[in-house]
């Protein structure tokens, strides 16, 4: 195919004002102060603009599509030496004094008709018509404007050969170009084009153009030789390149990010260190890509668009993907908190560590460790999965939960006292047998164990109509309730006096419909204020300083103790709610007993009792519970060992204080040295396969499910060490055969 020769004209008026204008620099955007661009590929009509919307209605003489032999795309202006496609219409930047571009690509068939090109202003009138065409000689080409004109200097141009040509003017020169090469420049000034006509293809004196014209471009400004190139390679409005999504990524490639940039649409290829990315969604602003393998360092990025290309220096960093190799502690406790260090390469900069999917606690890193604090996971094999800035490693199966049960469970379960008689004897209250403050009771027994705890509980029953009903609080440890001892129910041979707000109560009723016009329902739930008011006293409505809720004249849930009348207050109030939970008053020998649940319905809210008259003394009982601060096991230092037993190992965990024994598959290990977070023990016998540790405290107990396993010694014919490997541990067993 025939090349063609494309010339662009720019022609940039300035209206002078006085002052100078300085002419503009737009590198990789050739847009600016564009009058119109015809590449002729962009639709029916020949000559619609394909960039803005100056379009020339009039065919003169049968212009084709060059269908074929287009300089840029599929098709150009055919022109037979008396065709052209014109306007009767100049747009007002091109008029009057002005600076201007004029640039088409040429392919001529005929050097002797003086091809025109364009033309444009008012036609036979000196100093305003601006025309471009071939010159009067085959190798030059003239800017006129009758009477002045000027020519290019000498140049080459032969028929049926692509060239580009461009006239710039700015107010002061007009500059020739031939394929991006000054072709002369002359100085100029009194150009004041007119505004009756414009035509590509011919001039105003009727000069004609044979051949194929494309890619014609006129301007109200001068471009820059920079911007010539860029015309000249049609890239008009080539794409730019502001910043990347993830701009670091593995040698391996694979790294999914997105470029963020202008004129994106249509992007082609994208280029990492000059391979070639896999292109994802593009629009106008974004390219998502994945890069390719490359090697470590700075990588260029170069996107690459119909429109030209934009090159992204060093946007794109290569590294050396991380890679895992082992675990130090690979079990541990699935209420997390187990120290490990897990071992690889390349592990500079790690980001972070999951396990099971749940982010680690990250601790110190090198090239070729981290060391991390386990998250919280359920029972079972986990993936570790090691994040750094240029990718990820992953650890199948390397890390294993297993299950860790406590007696108690952290709920208020151990009963410490109970009272199923609601009025004193004398003036002591009687507790349950065995839940009281005797010597051998559960309370002395606790206090001797040195028993802690962090939660209180209340549960008050008895029967309403024949149906046992309840109501039952537990709450947060407050200093007035310190110690054992201390919740025991105050009585006139014991007295105290407990008015204390306590915090995260968790409320539970049966008690949960309203009895119209006598008592409210007991409102349940947690994260509740609650305040307990517990005396062997009377009680009064005056406020007790440093609480204000409440009111001074009513029996409520801010009420004080009062002179020395033995009648006894047991109330614990929902603060939250402003709601009486459970009251039991006036514990005297003989009394009554005022029992009761919810708020009264009419006056003096914590008075429930005193329009209940169903409830059934003889069923009643309180009971005080506390938690028990169990052990709890995370991980064993060495966790398999020889069925003959021997094996030394330290447990770790926390709330170890006072053990009192630990069995690994059911039988006694013998304990070494203990604090609160380790127990040195040396194994038991055992039978193969994996075992369960129980470590039991004078709290509670622990059990983590197959934590040691066993397995089957060397033996042989004399004394000698058999070595056991199992999961990365090693030891050694002395045997003597007989």
């Amino acid at each position: 195919m025939s090349k063609r020769i494309h010339v662009i004209f720019i022609v940039l008026v300035t209206f002078f004002t006085g002052l100078s204008f300085p002419q503009y620099a737009l590198a990789n955007d050739v847009t600016s102060n564009l009058v119109g661009y015809w590449n002729f590929d962009n639709g029916s009509t020949i000559g619609n603009s394909t960039l803005g919307s100056f379009n020339l209605s009039t065919s003169n003489g049968s212009p084709a599509y060059a269908t074929t032999t287009g300089r840029s795309g599929s098709r150009g202006l055919s022109l037979n030496g008396s065709s052209s496609i014109s306007t009767t219409t100049v747009p007002a930047t091109l008029q009057g004094n002005h600076n201007y571009t004029i640039a088409a690509w040429i392919n001529t068939t005929n050097l002797s008709n003086k091809g025109g090109i364009i033309g444009y202003g008012l036609a036979s009138s000196t100093n305003r018509a601006n025309n471009l065409r071939l010159g009067n000689s085959a190798d030059t080409f003239l800017n006129y404007w009758y009477s002045n004109d000027v020519s290019s200097t000498s140049t080459t141009i032969s028929t049926n050969t692509w060239y580009h040509i461009a006239v710039t003017y700015d107010g002061t020169n007009r500059i020739f170009y031939l394929d991006g090469v000054t072709k002369g420049s002359t100085a100029s000034s009194g150009l004041l084009a007119g505004s009756s006509s414009f035509m590509i293809g011919k001039t105003l004196d009727d000069v004609s153009f044979s051949g194929i014209l494309d890619d014609v471009a006129v301007y109200s400004r001068a471009l820059t030789a920079s911007e010539l190139t860029l015309l000249r390679n049609g890239q008009l409005n080539s794409p730019t390149y502001s910043s990347i999504s993830v701009s670091t990524g593995s040698t391996l490639g694979g790294t999914s990010t997105v470029i963020s940039g202008s004129r994106l649409s249509g992007t082609t290829s994208v280029t990492v260190g000059g391979a070639s990315a896999t292109l994802g969604t593009i629009t106008d602003t974004t390219v998502a890509i994945t890069t390719p393998a490359g090697t470590a360092g700075a990588k260029d990025i170069v996107i690459t668009t119909p429109s030209g290309n934009v090159t992204a220096t060093s946007a794109f960093t290569y590294g050396l993907s991380p890679t895992y190799s082992s675990i130090s502690v690979s079990t541990g406790s699935t209420l997390g908190g187990t120290s490990t260090v897990v071992t690889g390469t390349n592990l500079t900069g790690t980001t972070s560590v999951t396990v099971g999917g749940t982010a680690a606690t990250l601790g110190t890193i090198t090239s070729t460790t981290v060391a991390i604090t386990t998250p919280a996971g359920t029972v079972g094999a986990r993936d570790i999965v090691i994040t750094t800035p240029y990718g990820t490693a992953t650890g199948s199966s390397a890390f294993t939960y297993i299950t860790v049960s406590s007696s108690g469970g952290g709920t208020a379960s151990t009963l410490v006292y109970q009272l199923t008689q609601a009025n004193r004897t004398g003036t002591s209250l009687v507790y349950s047998t065995g839940y009281g403050r005797g010597g051998s009771d559960a309370a002395a027994i606790l206090i001797a164990n040195g028993h802690t705890f962090t939660k209180i509980r209340y549960r008050m029953e008895m029967k309403y109509s024949t149906v046992l009903r309840y109501a039952d609080v537990t709450f947060d440890k407050p200093v007035e309730l310190a110690t054992i001892a201390s919740l025991a129910i105050p009585d006139v041979a014991n007295p105290a006096t407990i008015k204390t707000n306590v915090s995260n109560c968790v409320i539970d009723s049966d008690w949960t419909t309203a009895i119209s016009g006598v008592a409210s329902a007991v409102t349940t739930g947690s994260g509740k204020t609650c305040r307990l008011e517990i005396w062997p006293y009377n009680y009064g409505t005056e406020f007790t300083s440093g609480f204000t809720d409440g009111s001074s004249s009513t029996y409520d849930y801010n009420d004080s103790s009062a002179g020395a009348n033995a009648y006894g207050s047991f109330q614990v109030h929902n603060i939250t709610n402003l709601q009486t939970i459970m009251a039991w008053n006036d514990h005297a020998e003989g009394a009554v007993t005022d029992l009761g649940f919810g708020n009264r319905a009419t006056s003096n809210p914590d008075w429930t009792f005193a329009d209940l008259g169903n409830f059934d003394k003889t069923t009643w009982k309180l009971q005080v519970y506390v938690d028990a601060v169990t052990p709890v096991i995370n991980t064993i230092s060495v966790n398999s060992g020889s069925t003959l037993g021997g094996t030394s190992t330290v447990i770790s965990g926390s709330s170890f204080s006072g053990v009192t024994g630990v069995t690994i598959g059911g039988t006694a290990a013998t304990i070494g040295s203990s604090t609160s977070t380790t127990i040195s023990i040396t194994t038991p016998v055992g039978t193969v396969g994996s075992k369960d540790v129980v470590v039991t405290t004078s709290s509670g107990t622990s059990t983590a499910s197959s934590l040691y396993t066993y397995v089957t010694a060397l033996v042989l014919t004399a004394t000698t060490q058999s070595l056991l490997v199992t999961s990365g541990k090693i030891a050694y067993d002395t045997v003597t055969a007989t």
